[in-house]
């Protein structure tokens, strides 16, 4: 809702608005590094912290009982994008149905990521990381739907009980996402700034003498 706002705001005021040089646009190499940069801060989340053994053991880091549960309770809210654990039995075909929704989540980050460069006027942190926070919390949405249609198959339970969890990953989207987005507005940074700029404008050549002799 508030990005169609802002479209809309900035299709009213497009008339008003002064035209002004558009700062130059980084190298599909450096949008791509700076895609897979951001995205590796996702995908540490997504494969180390979102196990549910190394969950568990931030959780219960605190001590695990009492007024100690809380605060890991809440950090594994804000570390675990996910919640997968190895395959339990021999078959592990229905495994990695599950791990395809982790794929998308990270197909839709790096996707994200990789559009930023093109769709920003400037590269700033805020904007970089509102742009992967939306990436990353999309991703997340995908993620859980595709998990809740592979658990709702054979159910008997109303489907309430299985896509109430798919918003489960949010907040970490929200941490994940702002660091993504740090680290890749971070990286356009730092590569346009080696990177020599061409001249705006071509000087102007000296015309040469004409030697030529009148008889």
């Amino acid at each position: 809702m508030a990005a169609a706002a802002a479209t809309g705001l900035m299709t009213l005021l497009w008339r008003d608005a002064t035209s002004e040089p558009r700062p130059a646009v980084p190298t599909p190499a450096t949008a791509r590094l700076a895609a897979t940069l951001g995205t590796i801060v996702v995908a540490f989340a997504l494969i180390v912290l979102s196990n549910d053994r190394v969950a568990g053991r931030i959780q219960t880091g605190f001590g695990g009982g009492g007024w100690l549960s809380e605060p890991g309770a809440l950090l594994r809210q804000r570390v675990q994008l996910s919640a997968w654990t190895m395959p339990t039995s021999s078959g592990s075909g229905r495994w990695l149905l599950y791990r395809l929704g982790d794929v998308a989540l990270i197909a839709l980050v790096w996707w994200g990521l990789r559009l930023l460069p093109v769709l920003l006027d400037r590269v700033t942190y805020p904007a970089y990381a509102l742009g992967a926070v939306a990436a990353t919390t999309l991703g997340v949405e995908v993620s859980g739907v595709w998990n809740s249609l592979l658990s709702y198959q054979g159910s008997t339970g109303g489907p309430l009980l299985h896509y109430v969890s798919i918003g489960s990953g949010v907040s970490a989207a929200l941490v994940f996402g702002i660091l993504a987005g740090c680290v890749s507005a971070l990286t356009v940074r730092l590569r346009s700034c080696t990177q020599p700029s061409a001249p705006a404008v071509a000087q102007a050549q000296p015309a040469c003498p004409d030697h030529s002799e009148t008889p």
